[in-house]
């Protein structure tokens, strides 16, 4: 799912809402840049080198 789709479905919920949580995400996604070994290992990929880091509900 892209950045701009998920924008889009939030969007449907709730304007600032989506707004933060889309904030939060570049945010999230700057620090893996900076960091990439935080976050966990994605299981159901196992390797080392695939994270996710949760933010919210989504």
């Amino acid at each position: 799912m892209t950045l701009k789709i998920l924008m889009t479905i939030i969007l449907r919920i709730h304007q600032k809402y989506a707004e933060r949580i889309i904030d939060k995400i570049i945010l999230k996604v700057d620090l893996l840049i900076t960091n990439p070994k935080i976050g966990r290992k994605v299981p159901e990929f196992d390797k080392e080198f695939l994270r996710e880091l949760i933010e919210g509900n989504y």
